[in-house]
């Protein structure tokens, strides 16, 4: 971390050799811890504001529920305060690139749409790009959905006009790392519910599958057998289960009461039953935690091992799951 020194190369020219006062080496082990150390005071500081932050990185969110003036006024003096902490620790932060976005824009408090970060006015989006992800204010998976899979599509055309050959092994193993990865990115988040976006993205396994040799003659149903491929949905379907068996066994680092309720008001089944609770809103109804209750619940003590993570991932393909399933 001492004694580092940068030097400029263009051509056979060399600058002159400076001496690195901050920073870290790009690649290095330990650059996001010191990056983390760094910034993590600023979430402790907001903490005082009554507003919830999120950090991933360099990216910084908050959120508030907003139905006062006060709640405004909070809301401000916390995006005064990133600015201010920003200018004293000298990170510049591009105000270009910052927006705001109002869930539920029907029952928007008026205030809230003259938010401003350090004198600039922040624009109001419908949709925004979270780590991957697309969210709009109704919080509907659609517009995410119908643009991975035309990006998806555009690979499926791409594999078969780059790719000479039409071994159907190699064809599937390109499909495999650089098509259906897109379609699975995160799916606890945005897994669909509606009909004709769960049809929307089988689409894209259903044409890679009729556009291989000797495949286009097929169903849908002969190809997969064929080729041992499960529906997309299936797949989404095992990853609810797999990642909420992470949760209920604390593999990963979330709060299980933040998510779910253990079932005590029956004894029949497995011992980890969860409970459903009553959703009036869509939006929460097809939420993670309470999509994957039923068919979490439903599965059966003969046919799952919950002793290792490893076990129960491999039992999922002893079940049949198709009550829970649209596509055949």
């Amino acid at each position: 971390m001492s004694d580092r020194t940068q030097t400029t190369r263009v051509g056979n020219h060399v600058s002159a050799v400076v001496d690195l006062l901050s920073g870290t080496i790009q690649g290095s082990g330990i650059g996001p811890l010191l990056f983390i150390s760094y910034i993590n005071k600023l979430a402790i500081i907001l903490a005082a504001y009554n507003v919830t932050v999120k950090l991933f990185a360099e990216d910084v969110k908050l959120y508030a529920e907003i139905s006062t003036n006060v709640d405004v006024a909070d809301l401000s003096r916390a995006l005064s305060c990133v600015a201010e902490w920003a200018d004293m620790w000298q990170l510049q932060i591009s105000v270009t690139r910052c927006c705001a976005i109002h869930l539920n824009p029907k029952y928007v408090y008026s205030p809230v749409k003259q938010l401003a970060f350090n004198g600039t006015h922040l624009p109001t989006h419908q949709s925004v790009r979270d780590l991957g992800i697309m969210v709009n204010e109704s919080l509907t998976r659609s517009p995410h959905i119908a643009k991975i899979t035309a990006t998806a599509h555009q690979r499926v055309n791409f594999i078969f006009r780059t790719f000479v050959s039409r071994d159907v092994t190699m064809l599937l193993r390109a499909y495999a790392t650089y098509v259906r990865p897109l379609l699975e990115y995160n799916t606890a988040v945005w897994s669909p519910s509606l009909k004709q976006d769960i049809t929307s993205v089988e689409k894209v396994q259903r044409k890679f599958t009729k556009c291989l040799p000797g495949y286009r003659n097929c169903s849908y149903l002969e190809r997969r057998r064929n080729l041992n491929l499960m529906t997309l949905e299936l797949r989404r379907l095992h990853a609810d289960l797999v990642m909420c068996y992470k949760i209920v066994f604390n593999i990963v680092k979330l709060e299980f009461s933040a998510f779910f309720t253990f079932n005590t008001f029956t004894t029949r089944g497995h011992p980890y039953k969860l409970y459903a609770s009553r959703a009036s809103a869509n939006v929460r109804r097809y939420f993670f935690a309470q999509r994957v209750v039923k068919p979490w619940n439903s599965l059966p003590v003969n046919a799952v091992d919950f002793s290792s993570f490893c076990r129960f991932r491999g039992s999922l393909h002893r079940i049949d799951f198709s009550s829970f399933l649209v596509v055949e």
